[in-house]
């Protein structure tokens, strides 16, 4: 039977790929991609080159899905990658993913980078933590998420954008003010950068930058 491998790729850093991750981009036959000119732009990077690259997102899914299924039952291996980390990880990936292994289909993971873990490993929460994902848009509904896990004190990791960062800051300084967090942006890029303090004194720093820039991922100890 054919396989699908879940590969991570890097988040930033291109040195950060796996050699296991490149043995699997090298062998397969096809690769679904999030973005295909980012994927193209990743293998290039590596050498690799003359790979099928299909599309995998969320608008037309059913049919991508399909597709893939019947590129498996042809004697295809395909890798799934994201356009940057762990496939799956609040990207379209999963859903291809539950529909094969609830289908018989062997799914493999190729672990690797994630933004998540490279956080944790310099901000370390003790368990349970829970990880949300990117908060709801509305900001009402983001208020009771946060306040939800708050007052059960599990300790809280999410992802954010730059765009809603300042609002999303603001709203944890109201829920949780004393409580220590820690931001990370543009983990292993050029301009990788770690803030520590409560949600207040991050604030202050991203207030006093021009542009806030880059994708954030924040830690939080409610329960320390």
């Amino acid at each position: 039977m054919s396989t699908l491998y879940v590969v991570a790729t890097p988040i930033g850093n291109l040195g950060d790929i796996t050699l296991r991750a490149l043995e699997v981009l090298k062998s397969v036959d096809i690769i679904g991609a999030e973005t295909a000119s980012i994927a193209r732009k990743l293998l290039s990077a590596y050498g690799i080159s003359g790979k099928k690259i299909i599309t995998v997102r969320e608008v037309g899914r059913e049919k991508t899905y399909e597709y893939i299924k019947s590129l498996l039952d042809e004697g295809y291996d395909i890798a799934i990658i994201s356009d940057a980390g762990t496939p799956g990880i609040s990207d379209p990936g999963n859903g291809i993913v539950d529909t094969l292994l609830a289908e018989g289909y062997e799914v493999v993971p190729v672990p690797g980078p994630s933004a998540i873990t490279a956080l944790l490993s310099v901000f370390p929460v003790r368990d349970p933590w829970v990880f949300l994902g990117f908060l709801p848009k509305k900001k009402g509904k983001r208020k009771k998420v946060l306040e939800l896990f708050y007052n059960i004190k599990v300790n809280i990791v999410f992802y954010e954008t730059p765009y809603k960062i300042v609002e999303t800051l603001e709203i944890l300084s109201d829920v949780m003010p004393d409580t220590q967090m820690c931001l990370g942006r543009e983990i292993t890029k050029k301009y990788e950068e770690f803030i520590v303090g409560t949600p207040g004194e991050i604030l202050e720093v991203l207030l006093d930058k021009k542009e806030i820039k880059g994708e954030i991922v924040c830690a939080l100890r409610v329960n320390k």
